[in-house]
């Protein structure tokens, strides 16, 4: 049988005589395909070569329309553009090209029009007249490591650690320290008060109890860590607040203070101390080593009655100075006791035996508000106190010396007392406004130094033949100091336009003052100053200050969280570190500009322990990029440069240039990811430099510098 046709009873397929209707053979099919191939490799580079070509030819006119157009275009202008301008946008604009071509080769819109100062267009596709692209893997010849920029990170070592150490701790409620101390031991002993339940404190292994009323007496000892070794919070029912500690010549803890409660019994203590006698009472107690109550006596008259201060003397003796609006002819049975107010309250100084009980005692002032806060004695065995007076103090009841009327709301006090507690000399000085000072302490040289803060006009004091400036805002920060007499000899009042408070402050190691505070201020300027702080955090920042023997600003250090920050108390420790105690209602555990950080708060305060380094400054981490020398081919006045870098908040950035390789000039107006106009005086070599500040914790990047004209 013969196979059936395949296109059989199909009209429109015919085959052609001699041919195999079956089709070809492999042979066949193998030969034509090599010729194919043949012919492709001949025809298809022509035909591409022929592509190219037409677009090159078309590029080569848009160049050449381009710089005929942009060449007409100059001569209908007035005024030359910028060296460098790119004038493609203006030839679409005022008609001399319909639009901007499309580049045939690169299929997009980018040919340039540039304008080079010598009254011709250059036109081309990138738009620079690029001399040298250095990227910062390639020129990183500064300091600082090629994998500090690669990875993005500002070297740790060179950012001043400035705090170093901080503990927040406490309860559900508020704990407040007043004043620090070290021990002979080394170790940190603070006082204060607490409204919270301190039988478990949140990363502590130390507790005592829940408060007894509205607010504990507290005594706390940390070791050099600042981790808490013993704490001791008991009192009566209603408030109960050390303001100040001493360790004694036996190495006990004697602290002073206010109470409103009845003590005769105190939970959890083996002594007591009496009923109140009036509204507060004056508080002096003993603790031993252990922080246990040995002793404790609460006195005063029927109305305030408060200790601000407390030192020993040199037979055994505590003298304590404070304020009293109380009648305290005969205290306590009438054994020993001062005298009948003499109006509003009065500066009051006591003395105690070994035993805390009393054996002499001053009030004394003017018929207003009269306080001293803080109390030291001097090399000449007197007792110095400081603090304010809203009275008239020209004439003081008991007394052979007087001071002045006030001069305002509140004026300054300096007060000078021998061992029986006799008025030797007072100053009372200030503005028109609220003078206070809240610390003193004698130097070296046997001067007063006094801090404090002031809402007056110090630019004239009455009386006083130095004088300091205007306030800045609303509360200055004012250090001052005192000769012998009590004369005023420098004063200097500074800060922000915000509250700025001083509360205390030593002589280091080296002869500075540091003194302590809070502030509300920016204080990123300080007007007369030559150092500077930081901005405010929010609330009101810690702040720690270091004064020269002339009372000038050598360095500042504001810190802390979005709420509240205050420091009452400072030491300094065996290797200079100074050491200081307050309160926080803020969450520290990040402190913006600090490498160090504490804890969220407990609970509406928290007590706070910080740690500063001799240096307070904060000084933070920087690396500079500096690129090898540029040959720019010839003289040029003015060229551009083109940063592309990523710089977080925090993290400040500065260029310079130089044309020797020595002198660096910085760029005020330097843009990153942007161009930077630099005229360069007709230089053809060219260094820049960049300077990356900030947190160490920052993280910047720098991926390319472009230097083009």
């Amino acid at each position: 049988l013969q196979p059936e046709e395949p296109y059989a009873g199909n009209p429109h397929v015919r085959f052609c005589e001699g041919v195999n209707p079956r089709g070809f053979t492999l042979l066949e099919l193998l030969a034509v395909l090599v010729i194919l191939a043949a012919l492709a490799t001949i025809a298809i580079p022509i035909f591409i070569n022929k592509s190219d070509e037409s677009k090159q030819t078309a590029h080569k006119q848009n160049l050449t329309i381009l710089q005929k157009q942009g060449n007409a275009y100059l001569l209908s202008l007035m005024t030359m553009p910028e060296d460098g301008e790119d004038l493609i946008d203006e030839l679409e604009t005022y008609g001399y090209i319909k639009e901007i071509p499309t580049n045939p080769i690169t299929e997009s819109k980018d040919y340039h029009v540039i304008y080079h100062g010598n009254g011709l267009v250059d036109v081309n596709t990138s738009g620079v007249q690029v001399f040298a692209e250095v990227f910062a893997n390639e020129d990183n010849i500064g300091v600082g490591t090629t994998a500090d920029w690669i990875s993005g990170t500002l070297a740790v070592s060179s950012e001043s650690q400035v705090l170093s150490a901080i503990n927040n701790l406490g309860g559900t409620s508020g704990d407040q320290f007043n004043k620090i101390i070290k021990d002979n031991q080394g170790n940190y002993i603070c006082v204060g008060y607490s409204l919270s339940n301190l039988s478990s404190i949140s990363g502590e292994t130390e507790s005592d109890s829940n408060t007894v009323g509205a607010s504990d007496f507290v005594i706390a000892k940390f070791n050099s860590n600042l981790q808490l070794m013993a704490i001791n919070n008991f009192g009566g029912a209603v408030d109960d607040t050390f303001n100040d500690i001493i360790q004694d010549s036996n190495g006990d803890y004697v602290c002073v203070g206010i109470t409103r409660s009845d003590l005769t019994t105190i939970d959890g203590e083996s002594v007591g101390g009496s009923t109140c006698e009036g509204n507060y009472d004056f508080v002096i107690a003993k603790f031993n080593s252990n922080l246990q109550l040995t002793t404790i006596n609460n006195l005063g008259g029927i109305e305030d009655d408060l200790f601000n201060g407390v030192i020993q003397d040199n037979q055994g003796n505590y003298i304590c100075t404070g304020t009293s609006d109380s009648n305290l002819i005969g205290i306590n049975g009438g054994i020993v006791g001062g005298a009948n107010t003499s109006g509003g309250r009065d500066f009051v100084i006591t003395k105690f035996d070994n035993n805390l009980q009393i054996t002499t005692m001053n009030n004394l002032g003017g018929t207003l508000g009269d306080e001293f806060y803080d109390i030291i004695k001097d090399n000449d065995n007197n007792y110095v106190c400081v603090g304010a007076s809203r009275s008239n103090l020209g004439s003081i009841n008991g007394e052979s010396v007087s001071g002045f009327n006030t001069q305002g709301t509140d004026d300054f006090v300096i007060a000078k007392f021998n061992s029986s507690l006799q008025l030797m000399a007072i100053n009372n000085l200030g503005g028109t406004n609220e003078d206070i000072y809240r610390g003193i302490i004698q130097n070296i040289t046997g001067d007063y130094v006094c801090v404090g803060y002031s809402f007056s006009d110090l630019s004239s004091i009455s009386g006083e033949t130095v004088s300091g400036t205007n306030t800045q805002g609303n509360e200055d920060f004012v250090i001052s100091k005192f000769n012998n007499d009590l004369q005023l000899t420098a004063i200097n009042n500074l800060g922000g336009t915000g509250y700025d408070y001083l509360c205390g402050l030593i002589q280091d190691n080296s002869g500075k003052y540091v003194s302590i505070g809070f502030t509300s201020s920016n204080l990123g300027s300080i007007s007369g100053e030559t150092a500077s702080g930081d901005a405010n955090q929010g609330g009101y920042d810690f702040v720690i200050n270091k004064f020269d023997d002339n009372l000038d600003l050598i360095s500042i250090n504001n810190l802390g969280g979005t709420l509240n920050e205050v420091i009452y108390g400072i030491v300094q420790d065996s290797i200079g570190d100074y050491i200081c105690a307050g309160y926080s209602t803020s969450n520290l555990s990040t402190i913006s500009g600090e490498s160090v950080s504490g804890t969220n708060t407990a609970g509406g305060t928290d007590f706070v322990l910080t740690k500063f380094t001799n240096d307070i400054t904060y000084n933070p981490a920087s690396n500079v990029l500096v690129s090898n020398e540029m040959s720019l081919g010839s003289a040029l006045d003015n060229i551009k440069i083109k940063v592309d870098a990523t710089v977080p908040d925090g993290t400040s950035y500065a260029f310079s240039y130089s044309t020797n390789g020595t002198d660096f000039t910085v760029v005020g107006n330097a843009s990153l990811n942007g161009n930077t106009n630099i005229n360069i005086g007709g230089s053809s070599s060219l260094w820049w430099k960049i300077v990356l500040t900030g947190d160490a914790s920052s993280s910047p990047q720098i991926t390319g510098v472009t230097v083009y004209k």
